[in-house]
């Protein structure tokens, strides 16, 4: 009964460790995807920890003590409790995760730079700071006029189309006329 809960713990838990090392290093997670999964930890994943640590714990108690109930019912608790534990512990990393995924709307009132002319009529490219980077945009004129490279505009608005409606950034805070907007 000792041999075959260790073969079981050490099988479950290098099966485990593989796994784990795969999806944080490399990215790959191996684990069936089922909307009861423990938090993002995974069914397979949990049953394998659960294998694992109640097996070992199961047989370090049967090493020490002769009541084989008892030892079952505390190798249960220590494998639900590392399942528990594990989960949490992932939950942690993936909370750390950033999103870089940005929206053009972000980019509404930021001061920019043409990068590719725009023009008259026409689209071309703007520099924008988002988020802390600089991001290339397609842009239009609002005042449909052409506008060259390495003029600064500001981002007026965000159309329905895939393009920004940028004018130029006049100097010492003169803005464009009234009837320009």
């Amino acid at each position: 009964m000792l041999e075959i809960l260790g073969y079981v713990g050490y099988i479950t838990g290098g099966i485990l460790l593989l796994m784990l090392l795969l999806s944080l290093v490399g990215g790959l997670d191996i684990d069936f995807d089922f909307d009861a999964d423990a938090g993002g930890f995974g069914v397979f994943k949990a049953i394998l920890t659960f294998f694992s640590i109640g097996s070992l714990t199961t047989r370090a108690f049967l090493l020490t003590q002769e009541n084989p109930v008892l030892g079952f019912v505390v190798g249960a608790a220590a494998g639900a409790v590392a399942v528990w534990l594990l989960s949490l512990f992932l939950r942690l990393l993936l909370r750390q995760q950033s999103n870089v995924n940005y929206s053009s709307t972000e980019a509404l009132g930021e001061r920019g730079r043409v990068y590719v002319p725009i023009p008259a009529g026409g689209e071309g490219l703007v520099m924008v700071r988002v988020r802390g980077t600089k991001r290339e945009m397609k842009a239009r004129s609002s005042d449909q006029d052409v506008v060259s490279t390495g003029t600064p505009v500001i981002v007026e608005e965000h159309p329905r189309q895939r393009s920004l409606s940028v004018h130029r950034r006049h100097r010492r805070g003169r803005e464009p006329d009234a009837r320009r907007r």
